[in-house]
């Protein structure tokens, strides 16, 4: 019996605390979601599996780029001069002559072995890759499961302060 009174004073106590608590959480609404909600929630607003998704990315572009890196390379150039030359003193000229000139170059190169270091650089880039694709996976299911349980468990809670109210009535009714 003396348990049962403790812990109603306890209640009792924690509700008047509630109650006399700061102005902006008086202030503020209270909303039930369900269960769809905060899933869609902690997944669009979770700042550890956006930087996850961001990394997933980055080890996609490094793929693309030893991919690219082992095409054929192709380099170009262009150029050209213009020359006047004459005889005289200026600003008389007797004769003159002019050239021009132009040039161009194109290159291309291809390495045919290098000792497999693009292949070892190209299966590294994808095994990155496949380990974010799996730490993201990680996070979300970690991200999803704390979720999940943080939300039982909070209606947990207010069934066992709903039980604790109703028994709070009973007894006051009973005195």
């Amino acid at each position: 019996m003396l348990r049962i009174c403790v812990s109603l004073t306890i209640l009792a106590r924690s509700l008047v605390t509630l109650s006399a608590q700061a102005p902006e959480i008086q202030g503020r609404e209270s909303q039930t979601l369900a269960l769809t909600d905060v899933i869609s929630l902690v997944l669009n607003r979770n700042l550890s599996l956006e930087r996850s998704k961001v990394q997933m990315e980055l080890r996609e572009n490094d793929v693309q780029f030893e991919e690219a890196d082992t095409q054929p390379n192709l380099t170009g150039s262009l150029g050209g001069t213009l020359r006047y030359s004459g005889t005289g003193r200026e600003p008389v000229w007797n004769a003159g002559s002019g050239t021009e000139s132009l040039n161009g170059s194109l290159n291309s190169s291809l390495v045919l072995y290098n000792g497999g270091e693009r292949e070892a650089a190209l299966n590294q880039a994808r095994a990155s890759l496949e380990v974010s694709i799996k730490e993201h996976d990680r996070s979300r299911q970690f991200v999803l499961f704390q979720s999940i349980f943080r939300y039982l468990e909070a209606i947990l809670r207010l069934k066992e302060i709903e039980i604790q109210t109703e028994e709070l009535a009973s007894r006051t009714e009973n005195l």
